[in-house]
C-alpha cells in the first residue's frame, strides 16, 4: 500500500466534505440570495461540481493505494504526482 496515495486520497475526501459544507455556508450569504435565480442555479451546480471532483479525487487515489505502485502506469504516476506536490 502507498502511504502518499493513501494520505492524498484521505486530504481529498476531506477537502471534498469541507467544500460541500462551505458551500452550504456560502448559499445562505445575502449577497448570494440576490443573485438572479438562474445564475444562483449555475454557481451552486458549479460548486457541487467541485465537490463531486474532489470525491472522485479522492476514491481514485484511494484506488491506487491499494494496488502495488510496481503495477502503476505512467498515467497513475503523473496524475498522483500532481495531486501529491
Amino acid at each position: 500500500m502507498s502511504t502518499v496515495a493513501f494520505a492524498a486520497s484521505v486530504t481529498h475526501a476531506l477537502v471534498a466534505v469541507g467544500h460541500t459544507v462551505h458551500g452550504v455556508n456560502t448559499f445562505s450569504l445575502p449577497p448570494f440570495r440576490s443573485l438572479p435565480a438562474l445564475l444562483a442555479c449555475y454557481a451552486k451546480a458549479g460548486w457541487y461540481q467541485g465537490s463531486a471532483f474532489f470525491t472522485i479525487l479522492a476514491l481514485y487515489t484511494y484506488q491506487l493505494s491499494k494496488k502495488p505502485a510496481a503495477t502503476w502506469t505512467q498515467i497513475d504516476r503523473a496524475i498522483l504526482g500532481m495531486l501529491a506536490a
